[in-house]
């Protein structure tokens, strides 16, 4: 029995190792200048910009702000497909991540419904993918340095 003292340890355990070497594909001066200025939550585009400069690799997406455009850009994604409302910051709250999208038919009422959410100015088209959803957030908060969230994303950031 392992107790205070006893010299036990987490079975597979490793000290953990700084790393001196960047991501490949890390862009610090790109990140340095897409949050410039930038004082409180990021829009799609300049988040998808910052993922991409620190070598993330990005399932396709589209940003769709005419209806005209809807059905073309669902062609280019390829369906099914997931539309989430641009405008909110906490898009489930509002009813606005929509997923099984499986036709154009479909990706058009589903259109009119996230356009109808207060503050929408979009919508936003990707790829099905079948994959653990993570979430991740970064801020700096004041003299106490910087601050990472990491966690399971989607439904279970709101819950848990």
């Amino acid at each position: 029995m392992s107790g205070a003292g006893s010299g036990g340890k987490v079975v597979d355990w490793f000290a953990p190792v700084d790393s001196i070497d960047s991501p490949s594909n890390y862009n610090e001066v790109e990140i340095k200048q897409a949050l410039r200025g930038q004082k409180s939550a990021l829009d799609p585009a300049t988040i998808k910009q910052v993922l991409r400069a620190a070598g993330f690799r990005l399932p396709e997406q589209r940003e769709v702000f005419n209806k005209e455009h809807l059905a073309e850009e669902c062609q280019r994604i390829g369906f099914p497909l997931a539309m989430k409302v641009i405008g909110p910051l906490h898009k489930t709250d509002v009813g606005g991540v929509r997923l099984g999208i499986q036709d154009k038919e479909m990706a058009s009422h589903t259109w009119s419904e996230l356009m109808a959410i207060d503050e929408a100015t979009g919508v936003l088209l990707q790829p099905t993918i079948d994959c653990l959803e993570v979430i991740l957030g970064a801020c700096q908060e004041g003299d106490f340095g910087h601050l990472v969230m990491f966690g399971l994303g989607g439904i279970h950031a709101e819950v848990f």
